[in-house]
Protein backbone atom coordinates (compact mmCIF):
# COMPACT_ATOMS: atom_id res chain seq x y z
CA UNK A 1 0.00 0.00 0.00
CA UNK A 2 2.92 2.32 0.71
CA UNK A 3 4.27 1.71 -2.81
CA UNK A 4 0.90 2.57 -4.32
CA UNK A 5 0.63 5.84 -2.42
CA UNK A 6 4.23 6.71 -3.23
CA UNK A 7 3.28 6.40 -6.89
CA UNK A 8 0.38 8.79 -6.29
CA UNK A 9 2.85 11.31 -4.89
CA UNK A 10 4.99 10.94 -8.02
CA UNK A 11 1.93 11.58 -10.16
CA UNK A 12 1.15 14.67 -8.12
CA UNK A 13 4.61 16.02 -8.78
CA UNK A 14 4.30 15.51 -12.52
CA UNK A 15 0.73 16.69 -13.15
CA UNK A 16 -0.08 20.41 -12.89
CA UNK A 17 -3.59 21.14 -11.68
CA UNK A 18 -5.29 24.40 -10.82
CA UNK A 19 -4.25 25.68 -7.42
CA UNK A 20 -4.79 29.41 -7.88
CA UNK A 21 -7.95 31.10 -6.68
CA UNK A 22 -9.60 32.71 -9.73
CA UNK A 23 -11.83 35.07 -7.73
CA UNK A 24 -13.02 35.46 -4.17
CA UNK A 25 -13.27 31.97 -2.72
CA UNK A 26 -16.42 31.75 -0.60
CA UNK A 27 -15.23 28.55 1.05
CA UNK A 28 -13.34 28.84 4.33
CA UNK A 29 -10.40 26.44 4.84
CA UNK A 30 -10.92 24.84 1.44
CA UNK A 31 -7.27 23.81 1.33
CA UNK A 32 -7.33 22.44 4.90
CA UNK A 33 -4.01 24.13 5.67
CA UNK A 34 -5.28 25.11 9.13
CA UNK A 35 -4.64 21.49 10.06
CA UNK A 36 -8.27 21.02 11.10
CA UNK A 37 -11.61 20.46 9.37
CA UNK A 38 -13.17 23.59 10.98
CA UNK A 39 -15.59 25.05 9.86
CA UNK A 40 -16.50 22.00 7.79
CA UNK A 41 -19.07 19.66 9.33
CA UNK A 42 -17.55 16.19 8.96
CA UNK A 43 -19.08 12.76 9.51
CA UNK A 44 -17.98 9.12 9.45
CA UNK A 45 -14.49 8.54 7.97
CA UNK A 46 -13.61 12.14 7.02
CA UNK A 47 -10.42 13.37 8.71
CA UNK A 48 -7.41 15.62 8.19
CA UNK A 49 -4.69 14.03 6.08
CA UNK A 50 -1.02 14.93 5.85
CA UNK A 51 2.17 13.52 4.37
CA UNK A 52 1.19 11.02 1.67
CA UNK A 53 -2.40 12.19 2.09
CA UNK A 54 -1.71 15.84 1.22
CA UNK A 55 -2.44 16.74 -2.39
CA UNK A 56 -0.85 20.19 -2.14
CA UNK A 57 0.66 21.99 0.81
CA UNK A 58 0.81 19.98 4.02
CA UNK A 59 -2.82 19.01 4.65
CA UNK A 60 -5.95 17.79 2.88
CA UNK A 61 -9.20 16.06 3.76
CA UNK A 62 -8.66 12.31 3.72
CA UNK A 63 -11.85 10.37 3.16
CA UNK A 64 -10.50 7.39 5.17
CA UNK A 65 -6.82 6.51 5.53
CA UNK A 66 -7.10 2.78 6.11
CA UNK A 67 -6.36 0.45 3.22
CA UNK A 68 -9.01 -1.93 1.94
CA UNK A 69 -12.72 -2.12 2.61
CA UNK A 70 -15.48 0.36 1.86
CA UNK A 71 -15.74 3.76 3.48
CA UNK A 72 -18.38 6.47 3.83
CA UNK A 73 -17.58 10.09 4.58
CA UNK A 74 -19.18 13.50 4.21
CA UNK A 75 -18.10 17.11 4.67
CA UNK A 76 -20.33 20.15 4.30
CA UNK A 77 -20.08 23.91 4.72
CA UNK A 78 -22.83 26.53 4.43
CA UNK A 79 -21.92 29.82 2.74
CA UNK A 80 -23.86 32.99 1.83
CA UNK A 81 -25.04 33.11 -1.80
CA UNK A 82 -27.12 35.41 -3.97
CA UNK A 83 -30.29 33.92 -5.47
CA UNK A 84 -30.07 33.74 -9.27
CA UNK A 85 -26.27 34.01 -9.33
CA UNK A 86 -24.18 31.35 -11.06
CA UNK A 87 -21.47 29.67 -9.00
CA UNK A 88 -18.37 27.68 -9.93
CA UNK A 89 -17.43 24.90 -7.51
CA UNK A 90 -14.05 23.24 -8.07
CA UNK A 91 -11.93 20.72 -6.20
CA UNK A 92 -9.07 18.27 -6.66
CA UNK A 93 -9.49 14.58 -5.84
CA UNK A 94 -7.38 11.44 -5.97
CA UNK A 95 -8.08 7.78 -5.27
CA UNK A 96 -5.42 6.09 -3.14
CA UNK A 97 -6.00 2.46 -4.09
CA UNK A 98 -5.24 1.29 -7.61
CA UNK A 99 -8.03 -0.82 -9.08
CA UNK A 100 -10.53 0.18 -6.38
CA UNK A 101 -13.59 2.38 -6.81
CA UNK A 102 -13.85 5.75 -5.05
CA UNK A 103 -17.00 7.74 -5.77
CA UNK A 104 -18.02 11.30 -4.93
CA UNK A 105 -21.28 13.23 -5.01
CA UNK A 106 -20.75 16.99 -5.05
CA UNK A 107 -23.79 19.16 -4.39
CA UNK A 108 -24.91 22.72 -3.81
CA UNK A 109 -27.97 22.44 -1.55
CA UNK A 110 -30.22 25.37 -0.51
CA UNK A 111 -29.49 26.34 3.08
CA UNK A 112 -33.12 25.72 4.03
CA UNK A 113 -32.94 22.22 2.55
CA UNK A 114 -34.72 20.64 -0.39
CA UNK A 115 -33.46 19.50 -3.78
CA UNK A 116 -29.90 20.52 -4.75
CA UNK A 117 -29.43 23.53 -7.02
CA UNK A 118 -26.74 21.42 -8.66
CA UNK A 119 -25.24 17.99 -8.14
CA UNK A 120 -22.86 15.64 -9.91
CA UNK A 121 -21.60 12.10 -9.24
CA UNK A 122 -17.89 11.59 -9.91
CA UNK A 123 -15.29 8.87 -9.67
CA UNK A 124 -11.95 9.61 -8.04
CA UNK A 125 -9.25 8.17 -10.32
CA UNK A 126 -5.97 6.67 -9.15
CA UNK A 127 -3.94 9.81 -9.64
CA UNK A 128 -4.96 13.46 -9.20
CA UNK A 129 -7.91 14.97 -11.05
CA UNK A 130 -9.62 18.36 -11.16
CA UNK A 131 -13.45 18.36 -11.02
CA UNK A 132 -16.06 21.14 -11.23
CA UNK A 133 -19.76 21.87 -10.80
CA UNK A 134 -21.67 24.89 -12.14
CA UNK A 135 -24.98 25.75 -10.48
CA UNK A 136 -27.43 28.63 -9.96
CA UNK A 137 -28.16 29.47 -6.32
CA UNK A 138 -31.83 29.66 -5.40
CA UNK A 139 -31.52 30.96 -1.82
CA UNK A 140 -29.48 33.36 0.32
CA UNK A 141 -27.28 30.55 1.61
CA UNK A 142 -26.05 27.31 0.07
CA UNK A 143 -24.62 24.23 1.73
CA UNK A 144 -21.70 22.72 -0.20
CA UNK A 145 -21.84 18.97 0.39
CA UNK A 146 -19.20 16.42 -0.59
CA UNK A 147 -20.15 12.77 -0.09
CA UNK A 148 -17.55 10.03 -0.54
CA UNK A 149 -18.13 6.31 -0.80
CA UNK A 150 -15.84 3.41 -1.66
CA UNK A 151 -12.07 3.06 -1.31
CA UNK A 152 -9.81 5.53 0.49
CA UNK A 153 -9.33 8.87 -1.29
CA UNK A 154 -8.42 12.51 -0.75
CA UNK A 155 -10.09 15.84 -1.56
CA UNK A 156 -8.36 19.23 -1.51
CA UNK A 157 -8.40 22.81 -2.86
CA UNK A 158 -12.17 23.29 -2.67
CA UNK A 159 -13.20 26.62 -4.22
CA UNK A 160 -16.58 28.29 -4.67
CA UNK A 161 -16.62 31.43 -6.82
CA UNK A 162 -19.51 33.65 -7.90
CA UNK A 163 -19.61 34.22 -11.66
CA UNK A 164 -20.72 37.72 -12.66
CA UNK A 165 -22.11 38.26 -16.17
CA UNK A 166 -19.16 37.59 -18.47
CA UNK A 167 -18.22 40.60 -20.59
CA UNK A 168 -16.79 38.27 -23.24
CA UNK A 169 -20.11 36.54 -23.93
CA UNK A 170 -20.96 36.04 -27.59
CA UNK A 171 -20.30 33.96 -30.70
CA UNK A 172 -16.74 33.45 -31.90
CA UNK A 173 -15.00 32.03 -34.96
CA UNK A 174 -11.35 31.07 -35.20
CA UNK A 175 -8.91 28.22 -35.46
CA UNK A 176 -6.85 25.74 -33.50
CA UNK A 177 -3.32 25.28 -34.78
CA UNK A 178 -1.42 22.23 -33.52
CA UNK A 179 2.35 22.39 -33.70
CA UNK A 180 4.36 19.17 -33.42
CA UNK A 181 8.14 19.30 -33.27
CA UNK A 182 11.17 17.21 -32.40
CA UNK A 183 14.64 18.71 -32.74
CA UNK A 184 16.28 15.35 -32.12
CA UNK A 185 14.37 13.72 -34.98
CA UNK A 186 14.19 16.72 -37.36
CA UNK A 187 10.41 16.68 -37.09
CA UNK A 188 8.18 19.72 -37.58
CA UNK A 189 4.51 19.81 -38.51
CA UNK A 190 1.59 22.23 -38.27
CA UNK A 191 -2.12 21.49 -38.69
CA UNK A 192 -5.08 23.84 -38.32
CA UNK A 193 -8.82 23.34 -37.94
CA UNK A 194 -11.59 25.93 -38.09
CA UNK A 195 -13.65 26.50 -34.96
CA UNK A 196 -16.87 28.09 -33.79
CA UNK A 197 -17.25 28.95 -30.10
CA UNK A 198 -20.04 30.27 -27.91
CA UNK A 199 -19.55 31.93 -24.54
CA UNK A 200 -22.64 32.36 -22.36
CA UNK A 201 -23.15 35.23 -19.93
CA UNK A 202 -22.24 32.76 -17.15
CA UNK A 203 -18.83 32.28 -18.78
CA UNK A 204 -19.59 28.74 -19.93
CA UNK A 205 -17.85 28.08 -23.23
CA UNK A 206 -18.44 25.49 -25.96
CA UNK A 207 -16.07 24.83 -28.86
CA UNK A 208 -17.40 23.24 -32.04
CA UNK A 209 -15.74 21.82 -35.15
CA UNK A 210 -17.97 21.08 -38.12
CA UNK A 211 -21.02 21.64 -35.93
CA UNK A 212 -19.90 19.06 -33.37
CA UNK A 213 -18.92 19.90 -29.81
CA UNK A 214 -15.42 18.75 -28.92
CA UNK A 215 -14.63 20.88 -25.86
CA UNK A 216 -16.53 22.72 -23.12
CA UNK A 217 -15.67 24.58 -19.98
CA UNK A 218 -15.88 27.86 -18.10
CA UNK A 219 -14.10 31.19 -18.63
CA UNK A 220 -13.54 32.58 -15.15
CA UNK A 221 -13.64 36.29 -14.20
CA UNK A 222 -9.84 36.69 -14.26
CA UNK A 223 -9.52 35.13 -17.73
CA UNK A 224 -8.53 31.66 -16.53
CA UNK A 225 -10.11 28.92 -18.65
CA UNK A 226 -11.18 25.63 -17.05
CA UNK A 227 -11.90 23.37 -20.02
CA UNK A 228 -12.57 19.69 -20.71
CA UNK A 229 -10.88 18.59 -23.93
CA UNK A 230 -10.54 15.04 -25.32
CA UNK A 231 -11.71 13.60 -22.03
CA UNK A 232 -9.18 15.54 -19.93
CA UNK A 233 -9.66 18.70 -17.91
CA UNK A 234 -7.15 21.49 -18.42
CA UNK A 235 -6.79 24.81 -16.63
CA UNK A 236 -5.00 27.45 -18.71
CA UNK A 237 -4.47 31.20 -18.82
CA UNK A 238 -6.02 33.13 -21.70
CA UNK A 239 -4.89 36.33 -23.37
CA UNK A 240 -7.86 38.62 -24.08
CA UNK A 241 -7.41 41.71 -26.24
CA UNK A 242 -10.56 43.45 -27.40
CA UNK A 243 -12.68 40.88 -29.24
CA UNK A 244 -9.90 38.26 -29.47
CA UNK A 245 -9.23 35.39 -27.05
CA UNK A 246 -6.14 33.21 -27.32
CA UNK A 247 -4.89 30.32 -25.23
CA UNK A 248 -2.44 27.43 -25.56
CA UNK A 249 -2.84 23.83 -24.45
CA UNK A 250 0.21 21.59 -24.21
CA UNK A 251 -0.08 17.89 -24.94
CA UNK A 252 1.94 14.68 -25.08
CA UNK A 253 2.17 13.35 -28.66
CA UNK A 254 3.19 9.77 -27.74
CA UNK A 255 4.79 9.17 -31.13
CA UNK A 256 6.86 6.08 -31.97
CA UNK A 257 9.58 5.64 -34.56
CA UNK A 258 9.78 2.69 -36.97
CA UNK A 259 11.52 0.64 -34.30
CA UNK A 260 8.73 1.23 -31.79
CA UNK A 261 10.76 3.64 -29.67
CA UNK A 262 9.10 6.75 -28.27
CA UNK A 263 10.14 9.95 -30.02
CA UNK A 264 11.37 12.93 -28.04
CA UNK A 265 8.72 15.31 -29.35
CA UNK A 266 6.71 18.30 -28.15
CA UNK A 267 3.18 19.29 -29.08
CA UNK A 268 1.01 22.29 -28.30
CA UNK A 269 -2.18 23.73 -29.74
CA UNK A 270 -2.84 27.46 -30.02
CA UNK A 271 -6.53 28.44 -30.00
CA UNK A 272 -7.39 31.84 -31.44
CA UNK A 273 -11.01 33.05 -31.27
CA UNK A 274 -12.51 36.33 -32.53
CA UNK A 275 -15.96 37.52 -31.46
CA UNK A 276 -18.33 38.07 -34.38
CA UNK A 277 -21.41 39.05 -32.34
Amino acid sequence: MHTTRSLVCALLASLALATAVHGQNLITNGDFETGTLTPWVATNDAQIGSGLYALYGTHSCAMATSAGGLHIAKISQEVPTTPGTTYYLALDIVGLESGSFSGYTISGVPGAGGSPDGSVILQAPFGPAHRTLIFHASTASTKIVIDMFGAASVVDNIRLIALPPNKNAGKYTGKAQTILSSAANSLSNKESIKLVARIATSGQIVLLEGGREFAAGILLPDGTLDIRLHGQRKVVTTTIRGTRIQFTINGAPNLLDEGGNELDAEMHTVYTLTRVR
